[in-house]
Formats: C-alpha cells, sequence, structure tokens
C-alpha cells in the first residue's frame, strides 16, 4: 500500500498514516502486556516494537524524529540493562516471587517497553493524535477505576479509611466475581493520579459540546471515585498539590495581565490554607509508618510489627552507597534492603517508597543522572515551549496539552517521594509516557538547551577530573566495595529459600571469598569505608568470629553514627561480645527490639549451638519487653 511521507502536508494523509498513532502505540504496549503476563518469553516482543519502527519509516521517512530527550533516554536504558547483568536475581524462578519484578529480566523487559512507548508517543506527529493518546490516559483511568472497585478485597483491606472500604464494598456487592491479578490500592490510585489531568485537558477541549462535556464529566467522576477509594494519600496530595499549582501557574499568568487584588489575595489564602493541611497531614504521621506481616515461614518476629517510612529512606541511602556505580541490580531492592538494611531473613518490603531512591539503589549513579538529566530536559522544553507560543487556538490548545503533561508528571515525581508507582509496580509501562507527551508537543526539536557554550563544558570537566584526583583513593575504595557487594549478594541471596536457605544461615557457609577479597582492598584504601566495614562485620557475627565483627563495625559506625542499621549491628556486636549494657543501650531504641532478639537467638545462636549468647539475647529482649509494658 503506498503511504504518504508528509503526514503534515496541505494533502490528506493516507489511511495508513492516520491510523499509525493508535497502531504504533497499540503495539508498544501489546509488547509490554506479552512482558507483564509472561516475562520468561524473553527479546522476542521486541519485534513488535521493530514493526513499529518500520512502520514509522515507511511514513514518515525516519524511524523516529529527533527528540531531546533521546541521549538520556539511551544511557537510562543502558544503565538498566547493565544492572540487570549483576544482581543475584538472574534465575527465571524469582519471576514468580512474592513481589511484581523481582526477576531482573522481567523489570528490564517492562523498562523496554516503557521506553518503546515513550517513543511512539514523542512520534505523534499531528494536534489531534495527541489529543487522542490524552484520551486514551483518561480512559485507562476510567477503566483502572471501575476495575480496582469490582476486583479489590474490601473485606481484607485492613484499610486506612473503614468508610471508604464499607463504600467499596456496597458498590462491587452486586458484580460478579470478575478473574485476574488485583491491584494494589498504592498502585490504582497513584495510575489514577497521574492520568487525571489528562482527562481534565479532554474535558476542557470539549468546550460547548454539551454531550460530550457531560460523557467526560462522569468519566472525571468516576476516575475521582476510584482514586478516593483507593485510600492511597499519597495520590491524594500528589494530585491535589499538583492541580493546585497548576491553577495558580494559570492564576498568576492572568495577574500579571490585570493585577488584580481580589485575585492576589484569595490565591495567598489557598496557599495557606493547603500548608496548613499539607503541615496536618505530616503531622499526623499520614506517611509515617507501614504496618507489616510476619514474614512467612520464620518464627520470632511480631506480626504486629511496624516499618517507619524514615527507617526505609535511611536504609535505602546506605544501600545506594554499597552499590553507587553499578547499583544492585534491576528488580534487586525488596531482598537487599531485607538482608543488609533492615537485617531481616525473609522479603519484608517491595521497595523503599520513594521512586528517585528506588532508582538510585538498582540502577546507581548512571540511572539517577539519567532521570536528572530526563526531567530537567522537560522542564526546560517545557518552559521554552511556552515562552515562545503564539495566541491562536492551536497554540492555546497545544500549551494546555502541554501543562497536563508537565501537572501529571508532577503527580508521579510527588507521588514518588513517599511511595514508587512508576518504577516499583508494573504502572512502570506508563514511566515515561509524560515525557513522550511533551516531546511530542516540541516538534522534533533536538535540544532542549541549545548549544552548552564550550567554556562550560571545559570547566565542568576540569572539576570532575579534580574531584577524582583529590578523592582518588575514596573513590577507589568505594569501587572494590560496591564489588564486594555485588558478589556477596550473589553469594547469599542468589540461593535463597525460606525457611532453610535464608542470608544469615547461607552466610556461614556460602563461598564468600570474592566479596571478602574486594572489601580487604577497599579497606587497604581506606581504612574507615563503611559499606566494607559493615559487610565484613556482618560476616564475621554469622561466623562466629565476634572480636573482629566488633572491630568492623565500631569502625563502620564511627564513619556514619546516624546509620540505623548500624546501630542495630552495634547492639549485636555488644552482645555477642558480652557488653549486656552496651548491648541494651543500641537496642533500647529500635522500635521491634524483643522480635529481631529473639529472631537473632533463634537463626544465629540456636544454630551456632551458642546456648550461653542465645540465652543472653532472649534476657535481652525480655527486658526491653517488660520495661516496654511498664510505660518506661
Amino acid at each position: 500500500m503506498p503511504v504518504s511521507r508528509q503526514p503534515q502536508s496541505s494533502e490528506a494523509p493516507s489511511l495508513t498514516v492516520q491510523l499509525l498513532p493508535a497502531l504504533d502505540i497499540g503495539l508498544a504496549v501489546l509488547a509490554g502486556a506479552i512482558w507483564y503476563i509472561r516475562p520468561q518469553e524473553g527479546a522476542w516482543p521486541l519485534a513488535l516494537i521493530g514493526v513499529a519502527w518500520l512502520l514509522r519509516t515507511l511514513a514518515y521517512g525516519s524511524p523516529t524524529r529527533p527528540t531531546p530527550f533521546d541521549l538520556p533516554m539511551v544511557i537510562f536504558l543502558a544503565s538498566a540493562f547493565a544492572s540487570a547483568t549483576v544482581g543475584y536475581n538472574q534465575d527465571p524462578r524469582w519471576a514468580d516471587g512474592p513481589t511484581p519484578l523481582m526477576w531482573a529480566w522481567a523489570k528490564y523487559w517492562t523498562l523496554v517497553a516503557a521506553v518503546a512507548l515513550f517513543f511512539a508517543v514523542a512520534n505523534l506527529r499531528t494536534p489531534s493524535a495527541v489529543r487522542g493518546a490524552a484520551l486514551g490516559m483518561f480512559v485507562l483511568a476510567v477503566a483502572i477505576s471501575i476495575y480496582f472497585v469490582l476486583t479489590n478485597d474490601w473485606g481484607a483491606r485492613g484499610g486506612k479509611v473503614d468508610a471508604l472500604s464499607q463504600i467499596g464494598a456496597w458498590l462491587a456487592e452486586p458484580a460478579p466475581e470478575i478473574a485476574g491479578r488485583r491491584l494494589n490500592p498504592n498502585v490504582a490510585g497513584g495510575i489514577i493520579a497521574l492520568a487525571v489531568p489528562f482527562g481534565i485537558v479532554v474535558w476542557i477541549e470539549a468546550r460547548r459540546r454539551i454531550a460530550l462535556r457531560i460523557l467526560w464529566s462522569i468519566a472525571l467522576a468516576i476516575a475521582g471515585a476510584g482514586l478516593l477509594l483507593s485510600a492511597s494519600r499519597g495520590a491524594w496530595l500528589a494530585l491535589a498539590v499538583a492541580l493546585l499549582g497548576w491553577a495558580l501557574a494559570r492564576q498568576f499568568s492572568a495577574l500579571r495581565q490585570n493585577r488584580s487584588v481580589v485575585r492576589a489575595a484569595l490565591l495567598a489564602l489557598t496557599l495557606i490554607c493547603v500548608g496548613v493541611v499539607l503541615g496536618t497531614a505530616v503531622d499526623r504521621g499520614s506517611f509515617g509508618s507501614l504496618p507489616v506481616a510476619a514474614p512467612a515461614g520464620v518464627s520470632g518476629f511480631g506480626s504486629g510489627s511496624v516499618i517507619g517510612r524514615v527507617t526505609l529512606w535511611q536504609g535505602g541511602i546506605g544501600l545506594a552507597q554499597d552499590y553507587i556505580f553499578t547499583g544492585a541490580g534491576l528488580g534487586a531492592l525488596p531482598m537487599q534492603i531485607s538482608a543488609y538494611a533492615l537485617l531481616l531473613p525473609v522479603l519484608y518490603v517491595p521497595h523503599v517508597h520513594n521512586t528517585f531512591l528506588n532508582i538510585l539503589i538498582e540502577q546507581g549513579l548512571p540511572g539517577a543522572v539519567a532521570l536528572i538529566w530526563l526531567l530537567l530536559v522537560a522542564i526546560v522544553a517545557s518552559w521554552r515551549a511556552t515562552r515562545n507560543s503564539g495566541n491562536t487556538s492551536a497554540d492555546q490548545s497545544r500549551r494546555l496539552m502541554r501543562e497536563a503533561a508537565l501537572v501529571s508528571l508532577a503527580v508521579m515525581l510527588l507521588h514518588g517521594l513517599v511511595d514508587d508507582v512508576p518504577f516499583g509496580s508494573r504502572g512502570m509501562l506508563l514511566l515515561f509516557v509524560p515525557l513522550g507527551m511533551i516531546a511530542a508537543l516540541h516538534g522534533g526539536a533536538r535540544s532542549a538547551f541549545g548549544r552548552l557554550p564550550l567554556r562550560v563544558i571545559a570547566i565542568a570537566a576540569a572539576l570532575l577530573f579534580v574531584t577524582a584526583l583529590w578523592q582518588r583513593d575514596a573513590i577507589v575504595a568505594t569501587a572494590y566495595a560496591n564489588l564486594g557487594a555485588l558478589a556477596q549478594s550473589r553469594a547469599e541471596l542468589a540461593g535463597y529459600r525460606v525457611p532453610d536457605r535464608l542470608p544469615e544461615t547461607l552466610r556461614r557457609e556460602a563461598p564468600l571469598d570474592e566479596a571478602i577479597a574486594a572489601y580487604r582492598q577497599a579497606l587497604a584504601l581506606d581504612p574507615g569505608n563503611r559499606t566494607a566495614n559493615q559487610r565484613m562485620g556482618m560476616i564475621a557475627l554469622a561466623r562466629g568470629q565476634y572480636d573482629a565483627a566488633m572491630s568492623y563495625i565500631e569502625a563502620a559506625y564511627r564513619r556514619d553514627p546516624a546509620n540505623e542499621t548500624l546501630r542495630m549491628l552495634m547492639g549485636d556486636a555488644a552482645l555477642a561480645a558480652g557488653r549486656a549494657d552496651d548491648a541494651y543501650t543500641f537496642w533500647v531504641r529500635a522500635p521491634d527490639a524483643p522480635s529481631r532478639l529473639e529472631l537473632t537467638a533463634s537463626l544465629r545462636y540456636d544454630k551456632l549451638n551458642d546456648l550461653e549468647r542465645a540465652a543472653a539475647a532472649r534476657a535481652l529482649a525480655a527486658r526491653i519487653a517488660s520495661e516496654r509494658s511498664k510505660g518506661h
């Protein structure tokens, strides 16, 4: 079939070109769906993406038009590939793990589909195609709202808001049982929230078409109800703040024209009210803690345990430092955070409830830098395009769509401060959709920044070179510690199985020579290296080498005394050394100390047949529990 290579010419575009945007996006989504359902299928869905690129070549003369996002996107994907190759979770059995995307290659192929979807959206060439993509996101929000309400187990929610659980159960009661995966409420809420801004644009674009306005009003109400019933307070607040910022930006733009004192006063009052509401929410602990069930197959850990998000973030920062150059591996975070930061023997949380930190942990500095680069490009490109836009109705429509994409991106980022829908769930397929919309509206320009002066590039390169020379030993030591941490996690976690092959037990028998050699290289260059000392101390504790354990852990603690993981390890080391009072000083600050000490007695000292230390751990657990029961 002959196709037009100039779809934006005065001639009517061919049917192929008219259908291409939907087909292009559909093929990327289909590839993502295959990897979603059967990640073991491997690389062959790339053929679907290849067909889409071939069709673009036939229609437009090239497989993709240039965008300012291309280079950082390639770096991000290359970082993901490198990260997928280094983790412990190479075996396909991790695809059946207790949380989504624990198999490195399942997560990688989902990221590939997300990048393919970005390019499909970025290559939308007409305003109607961009509006169609916005409509597709809006329809997705409505569909997820309905699906979530009908499939959620409202009786088992133990809900954050009981009244909402009751309303959800009432709405779902007449519907028949629907087979399929259940969506985590936070994931459902996060996806709906990032899609709502596109629904608002669709509603506004309906203008005076009353029937469409009514239809989109009903659809917005359904999406809003789904978001509300998800009880995802992080998604609520992220959407509220982003929409408020959008409204304020538009109002301030109007203020520059008519200088209305009344509008200025209302805006100031609104900002004050929102600040009070957000401050109250944070003060009441909306994001404070996460109740977690008892680990399956392991006795001695309380089912009422609670881990605060701050604790997760602190542990995540330490873990990111351990793997700063390579990342811990795609999908590797759940077991990494449990074994090496929370010091728990089983998978405990799926992520650290922060998108930026999760990417830094799994992909290291290359992935994090690429992400920041992408965000900067989005902001600069949108600002420049808005500044240079005209006042025609078409220009205003493009500006509105660009603003919606930025608001969607803001929702994703704000929600990502307290949760991780775009990188820690199957919602990852939508990770780059807002960027794709901005790229489509940017019109194929290669750069968002213009040409950087050679002087700026030279100064930046010189600063990096001087810093590398100045901190050479510390940087090389950190690299050795990173390699050692990778080797240790592969030895201890690849063979993980509950309850007989836990990290603590594997640490006593696993071949850790490669990891230990790397740690010693790191300590030879930097004796205070926190990662090497901490990991060597953990190995020594598990193997009953208590004097060495105390020496290593004390060195790590001196380097990072605010580290919660090291405080627990100091308590462990003091207890092992027979310093009961010192052990009490460190352990009494841990909220779940009795349960953890019981676990230490069971998994370490009972296994080593060290009855004296097992009794000491249980005595300390009983002492702390008794004091807490008396309100001390």
